[in-house]
């Protein structure tokens, strides 16, 4: 495809023309990211990202169409990289950063979302985090990034669709009798045990507000709840989820209380897991653990759903043990075009076990300590 254009677009520059062609690529995105879509991502701009310090890389079609967009923000370094870095922007709550990306336009929207990033102007290279390893993004990166390096792969629990259910069979055969014994321990003790959709009630956000509050995380401070920003920007995005049909939120009920509850981000065919909490003074009967199997079972009945991703950490033993399946991630480092931009991917490839590209006029090893001071304005 022709004619395409890539920008970088100040959030408060966007127009309701802006954001209705947005939704339309989110539609049709080659992978689905809930957290890029505008309900996820505005929010996320306006209460945790420093004022004016993110942008939206954004190429458009002739005719206007959005093909390619994805959240910016350039750093002075990068962990221990003392380079400057356009990367894509995460924050706390993110638990994924791979592009939204036309499926029909992949090849020639890749190409062009990578010649606006990686202008020297913007740093010396372009990070992307947190992107499936197996996916189209990841595969089409591989193909015209030149020189791309992989610097961080690892894998996260999740759940991917089968024609029966049998989600539990790879777990040990006596935690699923320790699972079965447990809830039926908390029906014994506690009255009207279910699970139950609480998604269009009100009160639910800040149920769950509470709930996580009651925690280690409100001892400790790490709650939602204890920061104004994180608390404003959830509620936010949970509010425009569910405006746009696309929130679910399950709660484990006992007494007529919650016990357990998830908030989770559904987009295409993928549920995104997004915060959880649960009753610590009922641990013993692990409520957390009973209400996965539950959105096991919800997920398994849910029409279109193909893959539910936990956003866990991949040293998490309790998700893995309880989730089949997992879903690959990398993080790609592509260095800037020009001199200075491969000075750094000779940094990169180094640093990251590999062999150079090759190159004719790739910068000699002993200058890049001073080419990338120079960029850095050090």
């Amino acid at each position: 495809m022709t004619g395409l254009q890539a920008r970088l677009v100040r959030f408060g520059d966007l127009t309701d023309d802006d954001l209705r062609r947005w939704r339309d690529l989110a539609a049709c995105a080659a992978e689905p990211n809930v957290f890029f879509e505008p309900e996820v991502l505005m929010p996320a701009v306006r209460h945790l990202a420093s004022p004016g310090a993110v942008r939206l890389a954004v190429v458009t079609a002739a005719d206007g169409r959005w093909v390619a967009c994805a959240p910016v923000k350039r750093e002075i370094a990068w962990g221990r990289l003392r380079l400057p870095v356009l990367a894509v922007w995460t924050h706390d709550f993110s638990g994924l950063e791979v592009p939204l990306v036309d499926a029909a336009e992949l090849g020639p929207a890749v190409r062009a979302l990578l010649r606006l990033l990686r202008r020297p102007r913007h740093g010396l290279f372009a990070a992307f985090t947190q992107i499936p390893g197996d996916g189209p993004f990841r595969l089409a990166l591989e193909e015209f990034s030149r020189g791309g390096v992989e610097v961080a792969r690892y894998e996260r629990a999740a759940l991917r669709r089968r024609p029966t259910f049998t989600y539990l069979d790879a777990m040990r055969g006596k935690r699923r009798q320790e699972l079965a014994r447990m809830r039926r321990r908390l029906e014994e003790h506690h009255d009207a045990v279910a699970a139950v959709d609480m998604t269009t009630r009100p009160e639910a956000i800040d149920m769950f507000l509470a709930l996580e509050a009651s925690g280690w995380k409100g001892r400790e401070g790490t709650a939602l709840a204890a920061d104004d920003a994180s608390a404003a920007f959830f509620r936010d995005a949970c509010t425009a989820l569910r405006d746009a049909g696309r929130l679910q939120v399950i709660a484990l009920v006992a007494d007529g209380r919650p016990v357990a509850m998830k908030c989770n981000g559904i987009a295409g065919n993928r549920v995104f897991g997004f915060k959880q909490a649960f009753d610590e003074s009922l641990g013993a009967y692990s409520p957390g653990r009973l209400l996965d199997v539950d959105l096991m079972h919800d997920f398994h009945a849910r029409p279109g759903a193909e893959v539910l991703d936990t956003i866990g950490s991949a040293h998490n033993e309790t998700l893995n043990a309880m989730w089949p399946d997992r879903l690959v991630m990398t993080t790609v480092l592509v260095p800037a075009r020009g001199p200075l931009g491969r000075a750094a991917g000779t940094v990169l490839r180094r640093l990251a076990g590999s062999p150079p590209a090759p190159h004719h006029d790739t910068v000699p090893a002993s200058d890049v300590p001073l080419a990338a001071g120079a960029a850095a304005g050090r």
